[in-house]
């Protein structure tokens, strides 16, 4: 890619302006507050909204020197893998839940990113369990919330 105009800040500018309108869209078919007074559950995700689209534009129009790197192939085929795991994500969370979601997506996702370090999977697999438990514990315990189970579990009920 040769074009001026694509740079890393830019694709990521797109990328949250395009999201932006996503989760407005949906966030506008979320349903008005019963309760008299109350603001009702779309005011956090417009202010979430809002400020990914301030952050989108101010990184789609910022001034770039002409030194700034581009993005390479190699760098989008990390990006294109990086999405392809967070779609995979959903879908593990979506089908078995939770404990099966969460360690495998933060350890493909830590491996990733770990590549170029050197990083040994010891410490990957350590920093693995810390994750699944610091978000059980902080949902589960701290919250009193319970995580998604997944709807294969419910075949053997």
């Amino acid at each position: 890619m040769t074009s001026k105009f694509i740079h890393k800040d830019r694709v990521l500018g797109l990328i949250m302006l395009a999201l932006t309108g996503f989760f407005g869209f949906h966030t506008m078919r979320l349903p008005e507050s019963v309760v008299q007074g109350d603001p009702g559950p779309k005011v956090f995700p417009y202010i979430g909204c809002f400020l990914m689209g301030v952050i989108g534009i101010s990184y789609l129009f910022k001034k770039h020197p002409d030194t700034a790197k581009e993005i390479d192939r190699e760098e989008l085929k990390r990006l294109v893998l990086l999405f392809s795991l967070y779609v995979l994500f959903f879908v593990v969370l979506w089908l078995f839940g939770y404990l099966v979601a969460i360690p495998v997506a933060t350890f493909l996702i830590s491996m990733l990113f770990s590549r170029e370090a050197n990083i040994k999977t010891r410490n990957v697999v350590i920093y693995t369990v810390l994750v699944t438990l610091g978000i059980y514990i902080a949902y589960v315990v701290a919250l009193g919330s319970s995580l998604p189970k997944g709807i294969f579990w419910n075949l053997f009920r």
